[in-house]
Parts: C-alpha cells; structure tokens; sequence
C-alpha cells in the first residue's frame, strides 16, 4: 500500500514523488498480472516471458509449446526399447557380419599411402590381420557377445 496513488495524495506530496508513486504500483500491477495468470507465470519462471510483446494468443501457444516440450522431456529415457526377437536376431546377424566381413579396399585417400604430401616419399600401409581385428569380446575370431551388449 506504499505505493498505491490513493495513499499518496496529489496535493500533500511533491509531484516528481506522486510520479515516482505512480510508476511503482504501474509495475506492482504488472508483475501482480503476470504472476496471477497461470500461463504467463509458467512463462516468466522458464525465463521466456517478454513483458514488451505479451500478445495474449502468443502467450498460450508459447506456453502450450513448452508444456508439450515439458512432457516428452520427462518421458524420454523411462521408456525401455522393446524389441521383437527378429530385431535382436537381426541385429547380432548385422553385428557378426560387421567382424567377419574383410575390411573395405583402400581408396588411394590421404591414409592409404602413396606419395607424401610431405617430401613426396612413398609411406608404407600397413597390412591388417585379420585375426588382429577387434571382437566383441576382444578373442579371436569368435562372436561371443555378452548380455551386457543389448543393455543400455
């Protein structure tokens, strides 16, 4: 009630007070509308509330736009994956294939070897193994996988 205009009177106070009186309880009024109205509350506690552009329309679609956001973030990462057993299988199969299949021809790129770009001397590739390749499991040539593989 400090700054409320019929507190201060117009001819007991000095007008730059009677102005000052008037600007404050102008902004105790907005923030009080802001903070009253559900929507644009949700707004200004996100930080997305603009009191220069507060067009009544803009406001709920913003505000039905974050709800929406709100909600699938909160259902994102509870919901387990549910596979069928043909899209485990295929997906061990895409895997196994993955480790067995040789590795693709060099291309003649940058890594491959040929002439330097450094000196113009032939650098040497290396030959893979194909044993030395890594597995699953890290053994061999074997495609032993452990449940930990399909876990997240």
């Amino acid at each position: 009630m400090r700054w409320h205009p019929d507190k201060i009177g117009n001819g007991r106070v000095d007008p730059a007070r009677a102005e000052e009186a008037k600007a404050r309880f102008q902004q105790i009024h907005e923030a009080y509308q802001v903070l009253s109205d559900e929507k644009r509350r949700a707004l200004y506690d996100a930080g997305m509330y603009d009191p220069l552009d507060d067009d009544q329309a803009e406001v709920e679609g913003f505000h039905d736009f974050l709800q929406e956001m709100i909600s699938l973030m909160a259902t994102v990462g509870r919901e387990e994956p549910v596979y069928s057993l043909n899209e485990l299988q295929s997906m061990l199969d895409g895997m196994i294939q993955d480790f067995t299949s040789p590795p693709p021809a060099p291309s003649g790129s940058f890594f491959t070897g040929g002439s330097s770009p450094i000196g113009g001397q032939s650098v040497p590739v290396q030959q893979r193994n194909p044993s030395s390749r890594m597995h699953p499991q890290g053994v061999g040539d074997s495609a032993c996988f452990s449940r930990t593989a399909f876990s997240r």
